[in-house]
């Protein structure tokens, strides 16, 4: 590592993976180094992801990182939201936002608020019925399945690709549908939602243009995540030197 930092001041935002591995990073190569994380907790979006089944050794992760980011003498500052005001006052000399990917939630589709996120159906915020649909098949969306089903539910899976968890690695998807299959949940591939109403999902058959209804009690987004490059944008024009780290500069 380049030991250029010279106690010079830099900002980290976001204490997930990104963050405080970036942390580590710049505090090693000798700057003086403040995480903000808007939070509790250390984490992130681990946070959400060691709660699906079999993934619980994920806080040792979690754990390790926050670690050695205290050992190398990072000043973390939890319940604090790093906006371009609160951060410009730290006079840094570089600013990495490490904020995660928010979730992608199309507002054009009619009906869509009446929908839930997949993560706070992991995480237990959001309450799903008997009967879901569920949007999107990536590996936050079959993880989702994967509890609800073996929760009881009875379950839908829409995507659009003509196969379900496209660009996951093969072992995980193996792994985790020979989970997801013996419940025989409903799979509608090439299909893409097109209004969430009170009865349930209206999708479309992207093959053959037809619509249809399934019902449903709840319908649970799993539609990916989009990057931080509006909110680096706002940093740049405080003047504040950005950089994005981790899923905030290419969600994964």
């Amino acid at each position: 590592l380049q030991k250029n930092g010279a106690g010079r001041p830099v900002v980290v935002a976001g204490g997930g993976p990104g963050g405080l591995e970036c942390a580590v990073i710049l505090a090693k190569r000798g700057f003086a180094v403040t995480l903000l994380e808007k939070g509790e907790t250390l984490g992130g979006t681990l946070n959400i992801a060691k709660l699906p089944p079999f993934k619980a050794n994920l806080q040792g992760t979690i754990d390790v990182l926050a670690l050695e980011a205290r050992e190398a003498g990072v000043n973390i500052r939890l319940n604090t939201e790093a906006t371009p005001e609160l951060v410009k006052s730290l006079a840094p000399v570089g600013v990495f936002l490490a904020v995660g990917a928010p979730p992608v939630v199309p507002k054009s589709i009619p009906g869509i608020e009446q929908a839930v996120l997949a993560e706070d159906v992991i995480l237990g915020k959001a309450k799903c019925g008997d009967n879901v649909v569920l949007i999107g098949t990536g590996l936050t969306g079959l993880e989702c399945a994967e509890m609800l089903l073996e929760q009881g539910r009875r379950l839908t899976m829409v995507e659009m690709n003509p196969a379900v968890g496209q660009g996951i690695y093969n072992v995980v998807f193996n792994d985790i549908m020979s989970r997801i299959t013996p419940h025989e949940p409903v799979v509608l591939t090439s299909h893409k939602l097109t209004a969430v109403t009170d009865g349930g999902a209206e999708v479309e058959d992207l093959i053959s243009g037809e619509t249809k209804t399934i019902p449903a009690d709840t319908v649970v987004l799993a539609l990916g995540t989009r990057n931080q490059a509006p909110l680096a944008a706002e940093f740049q024009a405080a003047g504040l030197p950005t950089v994005l780290v981790g899923s905030a500069e290419t969600p994964g």
